[in-house]
């Protein structure tokens, strides 16, 4: 269906989402920082999401999220799903400004995530 890339340090986490993503018939990058996954989407044109841990070694999940919204015009209204079972959502404000940007906590069903996957690849409206 689609190319995602997915960021989490968590090895066994990491694994999990991308065999979920991979049954939904999604291909996967999985990477374990911030960083490969802004490498990964800026060698992957045809990427169409950034699913991403918030609280990662390197470029966390804000950061990236930064890095994106400030760069190339693609970049900017990629759609970003930030997860966590550590930080609240209520710390989330700014990013959640941001319509092309959703949060859910860790853990989560995949049902769950795919609804939300399916709300911004929909666009926004």
């Amino acid at each position: 269906m689609a190319l995602i890339v997915l960021a989490d340090d968590d090895r066994d986490v990491r694994a999990f989402l991308k065999d979920i993503l991979e049954d939904r018939g999604d291909d996967c990058l999985a990477c374990s920082n911030g960083d490969d996954a802004l490498d990964a989407l800026r060698a992957n044109p045809g990427a169409v999401m950034l699913i991403s841990d918030i609280s990662m070694p390197a470029s966390d999940g804000r950061d990236v999220m930064q890095i994106l919204r400030n760069g190339p015009p693609r970049f900017r209204t990629l759609p970003v799903i930030l997860i966590s079972g550590l930080v609240p959502e209520q710390t989330m404000d700014e990013q959640l400004k941001d319509r092309r940007c959703r949060f859910l906590k860790k853990p989560f069903l995949p049902n769950e995530l795919y609804a939300v996957m399916d709300e911004l690849l929909a666009g926004p409206g």
